[in-house]
């Protein structure tokens, strides 16, 4: 009689999302056993044991810890799955078909895949999916008002830039007990355990903690003993992707998919469904998350205060600045507006006017229709409800307005 309880007894602690998938990460790193949803049960058959129930309006999980130490957190929400597609209308697939396209005709007889990867690696790619970043956001806690002397640069297709570097690749690729360190011949490690990396003399995503990175716990792990750790270690690919990628953006004023197939291939590269290149969308990620921290933290020293930060675009209030620039060409980061006005909801839903009264408005929970264009500066409004989006695994990778 005692040995038993219900769930429905358990008072509910309402949760974030990140806080939802620090709990998720804390079970499984611990090894928790995962049980069907239930409403009751002995106490003694369900002690370090987790269920998931996943619905239109919640998610919650279920922890025993220890005998009468049960938790039941709820995060509320409209549920959605989501791949991250690209909404350009151009699929991934179509973007990674043209790409190939491309690599091949200056590579004969070599494709993508064969060059940087093949079925051979399908458990290190696998693995190394997990070490994708999330891309870098940040907004001030200033949301819902108009703020006064904003400066705007975005980045000249960021990740394609980044694509031009140097790439690493599996063939020949070790996989090490551990936390080992990149060398000159081995330059890019894949921390799969915890989901950082490095690049020899490059980066190193361990070091990329900021309040300005607000997905940063959602990445990776911290908790992971490093004698704990799986590190892959990838040489240089002999291969590049610079000349397509400097031919796409050459284009892209001509043929307006060039720059849609850029971005969404790069997608593609870590789909849920076949990461084959992930390593690929990894480095990219994690270099220009790297960049854009470097440019924050000059904005700082010279005095400004960053207003938002959306995967290759800076809003901040102050000045002028050193890192931006009037030029735009392949990887720079030009102005796109000064000495203006910023008004925000959240990432991805904001409204920007120049000293031109040139009024820039995206926001995410709004359809992309004329209706969205002729909102007055300061009038967006706000998110009705929330939608969070998930990956195949269960983590939730980002929250939008709906």
């Amino acid at each position: 009689m005692y040995n038993r309880f219900k769930w429905a007894n358990i008072k509910p602690e309402y949760i974030s999302y990140n806080e939802f998938n620090d709990v998720l990460r804390t079970v499984r790193n611990k090894n928790y056993r995962r049980v069907k949803f239930s409403f009751g049960s002995r106490k003694l058959s369900v002690i370090r044991t987790y269920s998931i129930l996943q619905n239109e309006s919640k998610d919650e999980i279920r922890v025993c810890y220890g005998y009468n130490d049960f938790h039941r957190y709820i995060v509320k929400h409209i549920y959605e799955v989501d791949e991250l597609k690209e909404q350009s209308g151009i699929s991934g697939m179509e973007a990674y078909d043209h790409v190939n396209r491309l690599f091949i005709e200056n590579n004969p007889k070599m494709t993508l895949y064969r060059a940087f990867s093949g079925t051979k690696y399908k458990e290190e790619y696998k693995a190394v999916k997990k070490c994708v970043p999330h891309q870098i956001s940040y907004i001030h806690p200033y949301i819902g008002r108009v703020i006064n002397n904003c400066f705007k640069a975005d980045v000249s297709s960021a990740f394609p830039s980044q694509m031009t570097k140097d790439l690493p690749t599996f063939h020949d690729c070790i996989t090490v007990n551990g936390c080992v360190e990149p060398t000159s011949e081995y330059p890019f490690a894949f921390y799969v355990k915890s989901g950082h990396m490095k690049i020899y003399n490059e980066l190193d995503t361990r070091k990329m903690n900021s309040k300005y990175f607000i997905n940063y716990k959602d990445t990776y792990n911290d908790d992971i003993n490093i004698f704990d750790e799986v590190t892959i270690l990838c040489k240089k690919s002999e291969y590049s992707l610079k000349r397509e990628f400097e031919y796409m953006y050459s284009q892209r004023n001509i043929d307006v998919n060039n720059k849609m197939f850029m971005n969404a291939c790069i997608g593609y590269f870590h789909r849920n469904a076949d990461p084959r290149l992930s390593l690929l969308a990894a480095c990219v990620i994690a270099r220009n998350n790297k960049m854009m921290l470097d440019r924050i933290n000059t904005l700082i020293s010279e005095g400004n205060t960053i207003i938002y930060v959306a995967t290759d675009s800076i809003v901040w209030r102050g000045k002028e600045s050193s890192v931006a620039t009037e030029d735009k060409y392949l990887g720079s980061f030009t102005y796109e507006g000064k000495n203006g006005k910023f008004f925000g909801r959240m990432v991805g839903s904001y409204q920007y006017l120049d000293n031109n009264n040139k009024l820039t408005t995206k926001c995410s929970y709004l359809k992309n229709d004329d209706n969205k264009l002729n909102i007055e500066f300061g009038k967006l409004p706000e998110a009705k409800n929330t939608r969070l989006i998930r990956d195949k695994e269960g983590y939730i990778i980002n929250v939008i307005g709906g």
